[in-house]
């Protein structure tokens, strides 16, 4: 076969998220459409999300220097607003299954008017990041990656258009490919969806000139800085001009100043440094720390100019030879037109842009911060030099830890590791290094303030705050006020220790969090907190764990905590809807949704397609993490010491401890330490997911359902106390760090969320006798703190079930990331917890859930009990909610103020599912078990003789005939008919 004279290479038709489609150097014989999964309404610039994926394989050719990618892509959301779509170049230049070459092109807003739109490479300044370099092909592949970056529906992308036909989607690549062999168009078995690897750690060039170093190199003892002037902190020291570098210095400023950042002239300098300032630290000795990132906080001003932007980099030279070895490169920040500091960190808008090389331990090396104008024509400042007392202090954070040798604490204060230390595997802690870090990490969640790197941070309302006078926490604060570093850092040294001390019935970490901070932000109070610690350890111990949870006050600005019988961590909107009872509640609930909330689906009747599709709309945009509810979530910790009311296994703290097994006590606690420097996603799921394999039970055999439990509570509780400490709404990012879609990757999330299955083991096995189930039980020191009788344990296992049900449900409501069984995904025992007294919430659960399981569409052909077959109307899941209203709704009484609400509610329900199961199949002419549909729309339309006896239903009921006749007529997508996932209650 002669050399290619053609660079084209063809979308062909076929691609689905778990499916990749061809590449080819022909085009298509027939125009086709595929569709791109919705964004679901999240945000994923620059993150591949169920991408499609075009691919070509068995590639040899040259490239042409110079050249650059092309592409032309068609893409069409018809008359639906507010997408976006992107794209992905990956090369594989040797075939060796690692991405050499990563082009990530900025999004397109599709329009919401139905024709094709034309997205290219050069749309939106075009290519938002690219890491690699361009070489010749030995056998290599290129995939093209196509994702929605926004958006609430899919999109749809031009595919297998013929030669000479219009709206042709290709991809265009600068090399001359040659046979040997012959470029093979077939897909390899998975695609590549994962953010961009780790280019070679090969020397990066400085691009620009390196100006005169003017800060002294920062003092070494032997081979490692002295501890006490380390610390992963380097802080902007003033004077930086175009020609002259400042210091980056382990110690602040003695005064603020601000340097003038060059104006980029009106021109645009996006990811090119044009006479950048330079700050830069030599003579560096330090390990670099396994996972570590670079990290930065600038304070920035542009005055009162508008559309101003700067933008930084940071650059290692591992062995002080000139060679710049790793380049992180950030995106740039607008700095606004008030005149103020804004804080620009290493997280600001995208973040990352790429980086390139390695780390590597720092040996004589160089860190380096250039900072410059991207957008503008003022010359914007940086605050530097200003001491921690005015704050607003620019520094940058590198992963490394300075010191050769570890420190660990004694009972007596700090001595080097084997200096005589009690208590077994003593966990180590570097002085100087920890409150720093504490300082800069956590959030201060004092009254609602502070800031994370997370979503959706939280406010705190002042019901739930201890009380502004109170006697003990601000006070407490002022005392702790003039501590010292050097006193900060033996109070948490010695507390951390006292913390993981082996005790009595085990150690405080072996229930709580990693660093008392769960008892810091939540008001216990000193009397409280010793009480509670003499349970375990001595009183020597006990005073440190008070001073440790005093020390996080202090470092967190904590004078104002959480009132321990007010708040309930995650309960939605942090406040339970109010009423004495659950009836009343539940009444509140349904008065919330239609008077404030103001969903269609609670106010009034549906009658059209378009009532249908709205009210769709406002229950799939619904936040449940924000909407208040009628169901008490648990406080955190109960006390029996307040009475028989506070008997309770209704919180979150585990009865039974953890921890770590033989040997397993230091690589326990070095996560741990890990998670205390950076308490990021990444650093929390590396010691989550080691709980299993490094702890185990404190207590003898004989009580494994109650530790069962234990550790399920205890995972929920490292879930909530990660959310607290950043004031986030947000789950943790299950997939952070790594591959692959949420389908393919759908063990790693059912063992990352805890929630579901915490409720459901009261559920198997509750706190009383059941002939059917065995019982929990608990090892007999734990008999005071239990409920005193049967009726008491039948009444907490129930509470507590309902509420974990509900709350697992509010990251998870269409149920396919909780659990693996069935039942789970159908929703069983979510909507048993309430048809009795939450009859409002249930019919809520109802047509939610529905929703979003007609809206899963990457979930359509997962594997996994019950999951096929989500992502449409059109199909039996979003039925699965029928579980136990086959046969009566449950509704209440006819004297019961709740009963018109309710009738309203399914009512609208039935109508919604008949208007959107007719508009699946005139859009998509296609089902899923055809027998089941029509049986549950049938089923529905029964309803409505009950629900609204009376109305004239004339209208609907032409929609039905028509839905009928489509049913008929539509192509059954569903192979495998066998109903072993089916609940065998069902009314058909």
């Amino acid at each position: 076969m002669p050399a290619w004279s053609a660079q084209d290479l063809y979308l062909l038709a076929g691609a689905k998220p778990a499916a990749p489609a061809p590449l080819a150097a022909s085009p298509g014989t027939a125009a086709a459409t595929d569709a791109v999964p919705s964004a679901g309404g999240k945000k994923y610039d620059g993150v591949p999300n169920a991408p499609l994926v075009y691919t070509i394989g068995g590639l040899h050719g040259a490239y042409e220097a110079g050249g650059k990618t092309r592409f032309a892509l068609y893409a069409d959301a018809y008359a639906r607003a507010g997408t976006a779509v992107q794209a992905r170049v990956v090369y594989d230049f040797d075939g060796n299954g690692t991405a050499d070459r990563v082009e990530t092109y900025r999004y397109f807003a599709v329009n919401n008017v139905a024709n094709w739109e034309l997205y290219t490479e050069v749309i939106r300044s075009g290519l938002l990041s690219a890491t690699g370099a361009f070489a010749d092909f030995r056998g290599g592949s290129i995939c093209f990656e196509v994702w929605s970056a926004l958006g609430n529906d899919p999109i749809y992308v031009r595919t297998g258009v013929p030669a000479g036909g219009t709206a042709q989607s290709k991809l265009s690549v600068p090399f001359v490919f040659a046979a040997a062999p012959a470029p093979v168009p077939t897909p390899p078995p998975a695609p590549a969806p994962a953010p961009a690897p780790t280019p070679a750690p090969t020397p990066v060039p400085v691009v620009t000139p390196l100006p005169t170093v003017s800060p002294t190199p920062i003092s070494v003892t032997g081979p490692a800085v002295k501890p006490e002037i380390a610390g992963p902190l380097l802080y902007l020291r003033s004077g930086a001009t175009e020609t002259t570098a400042a210091a980056l210095s382990p110690t602040p400023g003695a005064g603020a100043a601000a340097d003038a950042v060059p104006a980029a002239g009106g021109q645009k300098f996006d990811l090119q440094p044009n006479r950048p300032l330079v700050y830069r630290a030599t003579g560096l000795h330090a390990a670099y720390v396994a996972g570590g990132i670079t990290q930065f906080k600038l304070y920035v001003d542009a005055g009162a100019a508008p559309q101003n932007a700067v933008q930084v980099r940071v650059s290692y030279d591992f062995r002080g030879d000139g060679t710049w070895d790793r380049v992180d490169q950030y995106a740039y920040y607008a700095v606004n037109d008030v005149p103020n500091w804004e804080e620009y960190a290493h997280n600001s808008r995208d973040g990352l842009a790429f980086a390139a090389g390695n780390f590597a331990d720092l040996a004589n090396g160089t860190v380096q911060l250039e900072i410059w104008s991207a957008l503008g024509t003022v010359a914007p400042q940086v605050r530097t030099g200003a001491t921690l007392a005015e704050g607003n202090v620019s520094q940058v954070t590198i992963p490394f830890r300075f010191g050769v040798e570890p420190v660990a604490v004694s009972p007596g204060g700090l001595t080097p590791v084997g200096g005589g230390t009690t208590g077994g595997e003593t966990p180590t802690v570097v002085p100087g290094e920890l409150p720093e870090r504490f300082r800069q990490v956590i959030g201060n969640l004092a009254e609602g303030s502070g800031a994370s790197s997370h979503p959706g941070t939280i406010a705190f309302p002042e019901s739930i705050l201890t009380p502004a006078d109170h006697p003990e926490f601000a006070p407490a604060a002022a005392a702790t006020a003039a501590w010292s570093t050097e006193t900060l850092t033996t109070v948490l040294a010695e507390g951390l220790t006292a913390w993981r001390r082996p005790g009595n019935h085990g150690s405080c970490v072996g229930c709580h969090t990693p660093d008392a901070i769960d008892l810091a932000l939540i008001g216990y109070s000193d009397a409280t907190v010793k009480r509670r610690a003499l349970d375990h350890v001595d009183e020597t111990d006990a005073d440190r764990i008070v001073a440790l949870v005093k020390a996080q006050r202090r470092l967190n600005g904590i004078v104002r905590p959480l009132d321990p019988l007010k708040f309930r961590p995650l309960q939605p909107a942090l406040e339970v809807l109010p009423g004495a009872t659950p009836q009343a509640r539940d009444e509140a609930f349904g008065r919330l949704l239609k008077d404030e909330v103001k969903l269609i689906w609670a106010a009034r009747r549906i009658e059209t397609r378009a009532d249908a599709l709205a009210a769709q709309a406002q229950l799939r945009d619904l936040d449940l993490r924000k909407l208040p509810v009628g169901i008490p979530f648990d406080r955190w910790s109960e006390d029996h010491t307040l009475g028989d009311s506070h008997r309770s296994v209704a919180e979150w703290l585990p009865g039974m401890g953890l921890q770590p097994k033989a040997g397993r006590a230091a690589e326990w606690y070095a996560l741990h330490d890990a998670y205390i420097v950076e308490p990021s996603d990444a650093k929390f799921w590396a010691y989550f997911s080691r709980i299993d394999e490094l702890l185990e039970s404190v207590e003898p055999a004989g009580y494994a359902l109650g530790f069962e439990w234990s550790v399920q509570k205890y995972k929920s509780v490292q879930i909530a106390q990660h959310m607290l400490r950043h004031r986030s709404l947000a789950f943790p990012n299950p997939l952070v760090g790594r591959t692959g879609t949420a389908v393919a990757n759908r063990e790693t999330i059912l063992d990352r969320n805890p929630i579901f299955r915490t409720g459901d083991h009261l559920r198997r096995f509750p706190l009383f006798a059941d002939e059917a189930k065995p019982a929990t039980t608990f090892p007999a020191f734990l008999a005071p703190t239990l409920p005193a009788t049967e009726a008491a344990r039948r009444e907490q296992t129930e509470q507590f079930f309902r509420s974990w049900f509900w709350m697992g449900w509010t990251f998870d409501p269409a149920l396919l990331r909780s659990d693996r069984i069935f039942q789970t995904v159908e929703g069983d025992y979510l909507y048993a917890s309430l048809l009795a007294d939450y009859k409002l919430h249930h019919a809520f659960v109802v047509a939610k859930t529905s929703v979003a399981k007609a809206g899963a569409t990457e979930w359509f052909n997962a594997p996994g009990a019950g999951v096929a077959g989500h992502g449409k109307w059109a199909s039996f899941t979003p039925f699965m909610v029928l579980h136990h209203i086959e046969r009566n709704r449950n509704e209440p009484g006819a004297a019961d103020p709740r009963r018109a609400a309710h009738d309203l509610m399914f009512s609208n329900t039935a109508r919604l599912w008949i208007h959107l199961v007719d508009e699946d199949l005139e859009r998509t002419g296609t089902v899923y078990d055809r027998y089941l549909v029509r049986n549950s729309i049938r089923f529905a339309r029964q309803w409505l003789n009950a629900t609204e006896p009376g109305v004239d239903r004339t209208a609907l009921d032409a929609v039905i005939v028509q839905l009928e006749q489509r049913l008929d007529a539509a192509r059954e997508l569903r192979t495998d008919f066998t109903t072993e996932d089916l609940s065998n209650a069902l009314p058909f």
